[in-house]
């Protein structure tokens, strides 16, 4: 399934010098890049809302990927919400989430 190639525990930061998104303090689109590739942009994250109303409550992103392939460009959304905390992108997990043993 094409979701499936795209959600390869990868790990995403910005490409530009940002540690976190908060409330008060955010970006409405951000390009990212794969830690692993950090000279070539990748995709973006698009703000959609935040996980409250508090100044220093996360922005809540969904992250938008894109790839080459024999085809041209293709891109996925990856599944879930995430939040940008220590310069990176986190899967944020909702307080009614149960954690997989």
């Amino acid at each position: 399934m094409l979701q499936e190639r795209f959600t390869t525990e990868a790990i995403y930061r910005p490409a530009v010098a940002l540690v976190q998104a908060t409330f008060k303090h955010s970006l409405a689109s951000i390009p990212l890049v794969n830690i692993d590739t950090p000279e070539a942009i990748c995709g973006r994250a698009r703000r959609i809302g935040y996980c409250g109303s508090q100044k220093e409550n996360f922005a809540l992103y969904r992250l938008k990927i894109h790839r080459q392939s024999r085809n041209g460009k293709v891109t996925a959304t990856l599944p879930g919400l995430f939040v940008l905390d220590g310069g990176v992108f986190h899967l944020f997990a909702t307080p009614g989430d149960e954690a997989s043993d």
